[in-house]
């Protein structure tokens, strides 16, 4: 089974959306694997801006067969982070 995630994150910020936290990709191709079979993946992120911090209050995924385990975030001016999910599409 060839699977292409397109994950759609709602993002909480503490100042409203934030055009300063940049994720490095909007898509995700998970590639081939057998059905039945998790897999894990990343969206590495980073505060772009100089002075202002990023408080990521909440991550929501947009299909049942994601999932993360995630706790309130403050990004730094200029610091990078990732946030780590998982796919699982058995029964769904």
């Amino acid at each position: 089974m060839r699977i292409i995630l397109f994950v759609f994150v709602l993002i909480f910020l503490s100042k409203g959306y934030s055009q300063d936290l940049v994720f490095d990709v909007d898509v995700l191709e998970l590639g081939d694997f057998q059905e039945g079979a998790v897999k894990k993946f990343t969206f590495n992120y980073h505060n772009k801006s100089s002075s202002e911090v990023v408080i990521i209050q909440g991550v929501l995924p947009q299909c049942g067969c994601t999932s993360i385990d995630f706790e309130e975030r403050i990004v730094q001016p200029l610091q990078a982070g990732s946030l780590m999910f998982e796919f699982d599409p058995s029964g769904k």
